[in-house]
């Protein structure tokens, strides 16, 4: 059995999933497999990720409904397949686990931009290393609620299991850390970057409105989700959590037409009426704000899409 199962989730990366499979075989820790999540590319990542699987046999190729499930390790660490891992990654993540007892560890990351520039990023857990203490972290910007670049013991998916919502397609991993958080019995946090997470420039053309649409639409579910998984928190937790929802959609405003008509259409449905009503707005904000915030979700919206014709979308 290996020490450690790195789980790729690789969809239509075909121009980056080689450097990502070769950052993973070349870890000074040897004892691992690479499960492949092939999440059904349209493109040649398929044909890649078979040669892989010929040439070295510690890589294995599933489809997404297998996903962790098909992972053998005592730990399991997630990579996008378009990042990379430092060459040290797994030795410095499952070293800290051993040595502090810890089934949960995270570490630094690198933004790395498309003109070759990167910025350090850290991980920390001030609070301290209980569930709620890494929840608190994660809602306070503290940690990032990503899954990669950090390392998980194996007993938080198989004893604890999520329940995979078919409706999301962006953002689910937030909900699996929250979900993942609740169940961890110390959490670690080391100052090593691990992990290089590349930006993408992303467009915004008419022929990507439908999966901004789609974006959208998954992250008001993920931020209702995200409230149920924490209802056991302490309430600044809480309302910070629902404070990030009301700023979300604060600054959906100012983004584009297409956020604009997308906020309109869940005020005019009555899907954020408690959120975004007068008196949840008071308890956030304060009498004065809450009237200002009011009249932006309610009326600005409208007054874009009807008579926004020559502003910037």
């Amino acid at each position: 059995m290996p020490e450690i199962s790195v789980l790729v989730i690789a969809y239509n990366v075909e121009r980056y999933i080689s450097r990502c499979l070769d950052s993973i075989l070349g870890q000074s820790c040897h004892d691992i497999e690479i499960v492949v999540v092939d999440d059904g590319s349209s493109d040649g990542t398929g044909i890649i990720l078979k040669d892989y699987a010929e040439r070295d046999q510690r890589v294995r190729v599933v489809s997404h409904p297998e996903n962790i499930n098909a992972s053998k390790g005592k730990y399991i660490m997630f990579v996008d397949g378009d990042d990379t891992l430092k060459p040290y990654a797994c030795e410095r993540l499952l070293d800290e686990a051993r040595r502090q007892d810890a089934d949960f560890v995270v570490a630094g990351y690198e933004l790395v931009f498309p003109d070759g520039s990167v910025s350090p990023e850290t991980n920390k857990l001030t609070y301290g290393s209980s569930s709620r203490d890494l929840i608190r972290s994660m809602v306070f910007y503290e940690c990032t609620r990503y899954l990669c670049g950090r390392i998980f013991e194996r007993r938080l998916f198989t004893e604890h299991p999520y329940e995979e919502n078919r409706r999301i397609v962006y953002g689910e991993d937030q909900l699996l850390s929250y979900h993942t958080a609740l169940y961890v019995r110390k959490a670690v946090s080391i100052s090593d970057i691990v992990y290089d997470y590349y930006q993408h420039p992303s467009s915004l053309t008419n022929v990507e409105r439908d999966k901004i649409t789609r974006s959208l639409e998954d992250r008001v579910l993920v931020h209702s989700l995200t409230l149920s998984i924490l209802s056991g928190q302490d309430r600044d937790v809480l309302d910070k959590a629902e404070f990030d929802m009301i700023s979300f959609y604060f600054r959906l405003i100012k983004k584009n037409r297409c956020g604009r008509r997308f906020l309109m259409r869940l005020v005019r449905n009555n899907s954020l009426a408690g959120l975004l009503s007068i008196a949840n707005l008071r308890r956030h904000l304060g009498l004065r704000k809450a009237l200002v915030y009011w009249a932006v979700f309610h009326i600005w919206p409208v007054a874009w899409v009807l008579y926004g014709r020559s502003w910037n979308d």
